[in-house]
């Protein structure tokens, strides 16, 4: 995507940004796949200015002014922070410049500033995971050859034991939860407890279509009453 100096640059409504402590992440987590970059200690620096109101240019002469860049090297600087600036925008969909801004930048300043005495840039390993896929239960109405789910009767874990959990996964900013297991059609009661759909969470369900058929709900309501996304 091409740009100018005078371009105001937005993070996408689609993307996160979240402190983990020894680096800044950006990421976007979709029912189809995790997409995430460790930012470098200097856009860390500035990441909260991507925010529609400040300008390339401006957000240049920040990283001037914060970390006291002379005029001597300045153009040396000045062509890194344009090629930083490159790498940003050929991100998909991770930097426009109009359209929604991405809920994270909501966050207070200081919430942005990280470690970075220990800043881990290049990152081969993030410190907590983007998104989850659980199982509520390994009962199904079906008997597939090729399920890998154990036909004995597990122990299944109860809502309270799930909200602990569950608050944890917000706690540590984990948006996507995926659940899929065996038939999870077997423990509505997990399904519709609304806690689940007053949090950050998002979900997503994973069903057959003979679940459907055998058992009726109606499926839009779901998705207009509880946001959930389900995958058939």
């Amino acid at each position: 995507m091409e740009y100018t100096l005078e371009d105001k640059p937005r993070i996408s409504e689609l993307w996160q940004i979240r402190n983990d402590k020894r680096n800044i992440v950006a990421y976007k987590s979709t029912m189809e796949s995790d997409t995430y970059a460790v930012l470098s200690p200097v856009i860390a620096t500035v990441i909260p200015l991507f925010d529609g109101t400040n300008t390339f240019r401006e957000i240049k002469e920040s990283i001037f002014s914060i970390y006291n860049i002379k005029s001597v090297s300045c153009t040396e600087w000045s062509e890194r922070i344009d090629k930083m600036f490159d790498s940003l925008m050929s991100i998909d969909d991770f930097l426009s410049t109009d359209g929604k801004v991405s809920a994270s930048l909501q966050q207070p300043f200081h919430y942005f500033v990280p470690n970075f005495a220990n800043y881990h840039y290049p990152s081969w390993r993030l410190e907590r995971p983007l998104s989850v896929r659980i199982a509520f239960t390994n009962r199904c109405v079906c008997d597939c050859l090729y399920c890998f789910a154990e036909r004995n009767h597990c122990e299944e874990m109860n809502i309270q034991q799930w909200i602990q959990i569950f608050d944890e996964l917000a706690k540590n900013e984990i948006a996507l939860v995926d659940i899929g297991g065996s038939d999870i059609l077997e423990v509505m009661h997990m399904i519709f407890y609304r806690k689940w759909c007053l949090g950050s969470l998002r979900f997503s369900f994973q069903l057959k279509n003979i679940f459907l058929k055998k058992k009726r709900y109606d499926w839009q309501e779901w998705e207009l009453v509880y946001g959930i996304f389900l995958l058939i």
